[in-house]
């Protein structure tokens, strides 16, 4: 009686330690079945890197590292499918494009020389150009793309979208209908439809005309490469040569005038 006195009250002074060995060792054994614990909760993710190319080829190993991806100050080393989170920023260089899809339904090329930042259910375009497509029929929620001066919000279409220096935002409507307003009451919210484009500098109200089908083919056409960028799904008739007389970034230009691209159509 005396011993199992001693070994109760020594139990009761080791109680707190046997519990906390006891717990130690059940986590050890969760974590070697393959259960992960962490101590801080991951962001959830908005989007995801789809794909990388560079020119009209899939990007592999080093050449991945030619999209940036930037989170909370620190670069990440990107791969495909990984996931994206809030506040992220996307860059390209002059010789690479980005696919990222949106869980809400969206896609977004970003086109060479290309910076964006990611966010839900938007992104803010800083600099150069990009596609957005809706992949999904069944999607409603709307999709922004916002610049300094312009956002372009949409519930389900293709447009392109760029900003250029000189406070310049261009956007060409391929499907579906596009709303512009200014970030600021600077002018009255202006609807644009398909063949549509407005162009917008600084704080002044958007100009906008009408496109000729086959000057929005040779817009869309660097968007469409043969490495498996979506078509658009539209029913357009395939480039054979021909320029465009509209307002073009340099990229757009030279894209749509590459004899590579110009054979593979034929």
């Amino acid at each position: 009686m005396k011993m199992l006195g001693r070994m109760g009250r020594g139990g009761e002074s080791r109680g707190p330690h046997l519990l906390a060995l006891l717990a130690l060792l059940a986590l050890g054994g969760a974590a070697s079945c393959g259960v992960k614990y962490s101590a801080y909760p991951s962001e959830p993710s908005i989007a995801t890197l789809d794909a990388v190319y560079r020119q009209d080829r899939e990007a592999t190993g080093a050449e991945l590292q030619a999209v940036q991806v930037v989170r909370s100050g620190a670069r990440l080393p990107a791969r495909v499918g990984m996931e994206l989170q809030d506040g992220d920023w996307v860059e390209t260089d002059a010789e690479t494009r980005a696919l990222l899809s949106f869980r809400m339904g969206y896609e977004v090329q970003l086109a060479p020389e290309s910076h964006l930042v990611v966010h839900n259910p938007r992104v803010t375009l800083t600099r150069g150009w990009a596609y957005v497509r809706k992949k999904l029929e069944q999607v409603r929620e709307s999709f922004r793309v916002e610049t300094e001066f312009v956002i372009a919000g949409t519930a389900g279409t293709e447009f392109l979208i760029g900003s250029e220096p000189g406070d310049v935002v261009t956007v060409t409507v391929v499907e579906g209908v596009v709303r512009l307003e200014p970030t600021a009451a600077q002018w009255q919210p202006v609807a644009l439809r398909p063949l549509e484009q407005g162009t917008v500098r600084g704080d002044a109200p958007p100009q906008t005309r009408q496109l000729p089908r086959q000057e929005v083919d040779v817009l869309h056409a660097p968007w469409a490469p043969a490495c498996g960028f979506p078509r658009w799904s539209g029913s357009r008739r395939r480039r054979r040569g021909g320029s465009s007389s509209g307002r073009a970034s340099s990229w757009e230009s030279s894209a749509a005038r590459s004899p590579g691209r110009r054979s593979r159509e034929r």
